[in-house]
């Protein structure tokens, strides 16, 4: 494994206190729906978000990830944890079974998607009835005076500086998610329940897609 790499830089990031409060929102509706729940986490990345959830209860958590780097840090994180790690392709059904997911999350994965609607349709295709769907997504809305105000709020890590580099590079795809607002007509199509939250103080928004 390479010394310093992105995956490297990103498996130190998710420790951040920053991170752990942008995927609050998603760990908090997961927790609302009660425990003992499968989880699918498309694009776990180093495994925070399994991790951050097996803490506060009993899932039964499976991540998936195209990235290879990633998903080595996530086996090293998440050793002796009931989750199941899977890399897979782009093209790839995810490997679980139909209507066996009580939750599906996108955490700051569909808006860097160029087309994101085979993934929403595996998503559904896995979810139990009265599931949901959760995306979170960052804005690139916020003005950097209120970014500053919000980094300052933090409980201090070495890598909270980290903020203001997501910040930057997510901005552009970000703004561009919002503008083409791909879910609710997906939701129609589907004939699922949408609704929307703005969390992180603007920074990022958390789209719910609930199933009949």
């Amino acid at each position: 494994m390479r010394l310093f790499s992105f995956e490297t830089f990103f498996n130190r990031v998710v420790d951040s206190t920053w991170y752990a409060a942008f995927i609050e929102p998603v760990l908090a509706s997961i927790r609302s729906q009660g425990s003992d729940l499968r989880v699918l986490d498309v694009g776990t990345g180093v495994g925070k978000l399994p991790e951050f959830l097996l803490r506060s209860g009993r899932y039964r958590c499976t991540g998936i990830d195209i990235n290879a780097r990633m998903l080595a840090y996530a086996r090293v994180r998440l050793a002796g944890q009931p989750v199941d790690l899977h890399q897979i392709t782009p093209e790839q059904p995810f490997p679980v079974a139909d209507a066996s997911q009580d939750i599906v999350c996108f955490c700051s994965v569909l808006f860097l998607v160029p087309a994101p609607r085979p993934l929403l349709d595996e998503a559904l295709r896995v979810l139990k009835p009265g599931g949901k769907i959760l995306v979170l997504t960052p804005t690139g809305q916020v003005p950097l005076h209120r970014s500053v105000r919000l980094f300052f709020s933090f409980p201090f890590h070495f890598f909270n500086w980290s903020f203001f580099v997501w910040r930057r590079t997510t901005a552009k795809r970000a703004r561009a998610w919002a503008q083409k607002d791909p879910l609710p007509p997906f939701c129609r199509d589907s004939r699922l329940h949408y609704s929307k939250t703005t969390v992180l103080q603007g920074h990022a928004i958390l789209e719910q897609l609930t199933s009949a």
